[in-house]
């Protein structure tokens, strides 16, 4: 079976598309060509990534640009601003369950799972339809789909 760190890998090379926030600060990003899926009616990327209770924050090379924290108005103004670049590196701790990815337009998108007891995933990474690996605060890691 793949593991979430060389899954993770996967994503180096793919174009970044599609960055929406979803509610609250929550948000998801594509990854590769647009592919449809049987199972919903929106288009997906090759992967992609929600994070939905984890803090977050994107760093340029002038400092950080947007978080988890700012006000929703100021993130959807962020977002639509958003230069969209390849990945160059996905980071996996494994350890705290962090994540960070790095784009080849210098942008930094850092995902860190919270301590306590939340009702919801921290982060998910989709590897298209097949595959998804949930981490919760805890840490917890959650695999489903095919082995």
């Amino acid at each position: 079976m793949i593991n979430i760190k060389n899954a993770l890998q996967l994503l180096i090379g793919l174009r970044a598309w599609g960055l929406t926030r979803t509610y609250g600060s929550a948000f998801i990003i594509e990854f590769g060509e647009k592919m449809e899926r049987s199972n919903s009616s929106k288009i997906h990327g090759e992967s992609h990534v929600l994070v939905q209770s984890g803090a977050w924050r994107m760093l340029n090379n002038k400092g950080v640009f947007v978080g988890f924290d700012d006000d929703v108005t100021f993130i959807d103004k962020q977002f639509s601003e958003f230069k969209y670049g390849a990945v160059t590196s996905a980071i996996f701790n494994p350890v705290t369950f962090d994540f960070e990815m790095s784009f080849d337009n210098d942008i930094i998108i850092q995902i860190f799972v919270m301590s306590g007891n939340f009702a919801e995933d921290s982060w998910i990474f989709y590897q298209g339809a097949s595959a998804a690996w949930a981490v919760e605060a805890g840490p917890k890691l959650t695999f489903e789909g095919v082995r």
